[in-house]
């Protein structure tokens, strides 16, 4: 599950006073292996994968907080995944990416050759695929970056997305069958079709680079954010821009649409707000405020009640979206919360954060 780790240097001189636990905290997990820069949650709901700063990779119960298993690797972990049957799971780390049995934890594949090394990686959701994505170069951002392909068995490359540049983003449609790629210092969208002999299709419409971009749960749509501070929905097929969400002061964070598609969510970490936008209308439903500080990490539930958000100071804010009205805060972490997960059953969500802890919290939403 991929992290916003890149804007985080900067954040950390914002880290926070400690703070009395909140009451919906569950669980404090301690990986002892510096800060947690991302963790994922098996599509079970019943093991959690933690990737650390200083290279390990470590496995736990999720229900009981029991170490499963420690994996350790050189360098610092970017992204971690379980792929959705559970079978493997994954952690890039700059200069390759790692894929282990994710039962008997053998290491199965190390990929490596990415161009100015790897920020993401994710699974297909069939788990034939890996695509992976460059970390580029903070002091060169319009340094040549690319996305690539995998064959996730055989650790061959694929396929390959060029004209890049800075941190690139790959994601693969929910049907497995196309790849779409987008990076911080390039204003397109690409749209790859796997198995096929074509160029990538280019989405063209932004003015700057893209911070984030994703599908629509039936692949009909992407969705993206921007520096030029809007947001766009797209016909995934026709490449024609569906509608422009405007409204954000600042530098947007992130997107992705509600579990159902009929909604998308737009982050800026720079006005502190997460806003709800009708995919159909493109007209915004909800702008979700409470934040003091900046929002590093914002998911949907699962069940697409809430969305969960919490910020550079560790501290989270739950969002009923039926109202847009808050209805938890979670305060312990005492730094940057650089990841976010839910339970599949929505009951609980899981922090991570630069304090080096993991914490479990309860949905007041949903009862037990």
């Amino acid at each position: 599950m991929l992290t916003t780790w890149l804007v985080f240097t900067a954040l950390h001189a914002l880290q926070g006073t400690t703070v009395e636990p909140s009451r919906h905290c569950l669980r404090i997990i301690e990986p002892q292996c510096g800060k947690v820069k991302d963790l994922d949650v098996s599509a079970d709901g019943e093991r959690l994968v933690v990737g650390c700063d200083n290279g390990h990779v470590k496995v736990y119960d999720l229900a009981t907080g029991m170490l499963l298993r420690d994996l350790f690797g050189s360098g610092t972990v970017t992204d971690v995944e379980f792929d959705l049957r559970g079978e493997r799971l994954l952690a890039a780390y700059y200069d390759r990416t790692r894929i282990w049995n994710a039962r008997s934890f053998e290491l199965e594949q190390s990929l490596k050759g990415q161009r100015l090394g790897m920020l993401r990686a994710c699974f297909s959701p069939d788990g034939r695929w890996v695509a992976t994505g460059s970390c580029g170069s903070g002091a060169e951002p319009d340094q040549p970056t690319e996305a690539r392909v995998w064959n996730a068995s055989t650790g061959e490359q694929v396929a390959l997305v060029e004209d890049l540049a800075f941190r690139v983003l790959p994601s693969f449609s929910p049907e497995s069958t196309r790849l779409l790629a987008s990076s911080g210092n390039v204003p397109e969208l690409f749209v790859l079709e796997l198995g096929g002999k074509r160029a990538p299709r280019k989405l063209k419409a932004h003015s700057k680079g893209i911070a984030y971009s994703a599908w629509s749960p039936d692949g009909k749509t992407v969705l993206s954010v921007s520096s030029d501070l809007t947001g766009r929905l797209w016909n995934a097929e026709s490449g024609k821009v569906l509608h422009v969400l405007e409204g954000h002061t600042g530098y947007l964070l992130r997107c992705e649409f509600s579990p159902d598609g009929l909604e998308a969510s737009t982050t800026s970490w720079a006005d502190r707000t997460t806003r709800v936008w009708n995919v159909k209308s493109g007209k915004e439903r909800l702008e979700l405020e409470g934040h003091d500080e900046r929002p590093t990490a914002v998911h949907y539930a699962p069940d697409g009640r809430a969305i969960a958000s919490f910020d550079a100071a560790g501290r989270g804010i739950l969002f009923e979206l039926q109202r847009g009205k808050i209805v938890a805060r979670f305060d312990g972490h005492t730094d940057i919360t650089t990841a976010i997960d839910f339970r599949p059953d929505s009951k609980w969500i899981v922090s991570g954060s630069y304090d080096g802890t993991v914490r479990v919290w309860s949905n007041p939403l949903v009862k037990e």
